[in-house]
């Protein structure tokens, strides 16, 4: 890894492709291979949008909970094709990478992410009209 991108992952907030930050990172190493030493380091290049604080707080609500709790996303994937009729989510992204950063502070929650496109009927079934939404199955206080 070069000098270069170990200087700019020190200040990454959000290092998904899309992000100006990981655009300035292949930029000072050498693209795919920087990007894949960095997999192989253990560096997650997915978006931090929780704060250590946050983080904890999640992890005591937690360990408050009688039992397991499931979260289904219906979200809709991003297509590269322009689809007539179709409108794209913005914020599934977002709010996907939010509930998979919160199932890892937990072995009591678990996240399954389903696309309404390719499962209409489930979506249907839910009562699901607009996107995104969170469906949250289990244990309550």
């Amino acid at each position: 890894m070069s000098f270069g991108a170990r200087l700019a992952i020190t200040n990454l907030r959000f290092r998904e492709p899309g992000c100006r930050f990981y655009r300035r990172l292949v930029r000072t190493g050498t693209g795919d291979r920087d990007r894949q030493s960095l997999v192989e380091a253990g560096v997650s290049l997915r978006p931090v949008l929780l704060r250590e604080a946050d983080r904890t707080a999640v992890r005591k609500h937690f360990e408050d909970l009688a039992g397991p709790v499931a979260a289904t996303v219906y979200s809709r994937q991003e297509s590269p094709l322009v689809v007539p009729g179709r409108t794209p989510c913005q914020t599934c992204p977002t709010t996907e990478a939010l509930l998979r950063e919160v199932e890892e502070l937990s072995d009591r929650f678990t996240v399954e992410v389903r696309d309404v496109d390719e499962a209409p009927e489930a979506a249907r079934d839910a009562g699901i009209h607009r996107l995104p939404a969170i469906e949250l199955t289990g244990a309550a206080r």
